[in-house]
């Protein structure tokens, strides 16, 4: 059991599953229909991977990161690193487009998006129209140019 329950301003994600894979390690934590899962060191594991390389792009506590993705493992390591970071996660529906898409993403003022390869169009169509984004990590395989 989490040690910090007794401190709500502890009841944060990262910090459990931090404790949790000391305590646990091999446990799964999270599965999906398709059979991917994570056990509780793995998961630390990339969410460690993950924020660490979200620091070296030099994103800090507090920026906003839009994430542009489907349901998929790939989703959960990207949002615990986020969160592990301080950063906000700014969760998009992936069926967003057009002057919707682009709303969501001025609205946060996000520098940077993550974005699933799939849906890699969606934001070349409203790229002018976005001048907070500085830039993009594309996940998945690389659309032709």
């Amino acid at each position: 059991m989490f040690s910090k329950l007794s401190d709500p301003t502890r009841w944060v994600i990262p910090a459990i599953l931090e404790e949790m894979a000391v305590a646990l390690p091999d446990k799964r934590w999270i599965e999906t229909t398709s059979g991917d899962f994570f056990d509780f060191s793995r998961a630390a594991a990339d969410m460690h991977r993950v924020s660490g390389y979200l620091t070296e792009l030099g994103i800090e506590r507090g920026d906003h990161v839009a994430v542009l993705m489907g349901n998929s493992v790939d989703f959960v390591r990207v949002w615990l690193g986020i969160t592990r970071l301080g950063a906000i996660a700014v969760l998009l529906n992936p069926e967003l487009s057009g002057s919707f898409l682009s709303h969501q993403l001025n609205t946060a003022e996000c520098t940077l998006a993550i974005v699933d390869d799939t849906l890699v169009p969606q934001l070349k169509a409203i790229e002018l129209d976005l001048p907070f984004l500085n830039r993009v990590i594309v996940l998945g395989e690389q659309p032709p140019c």
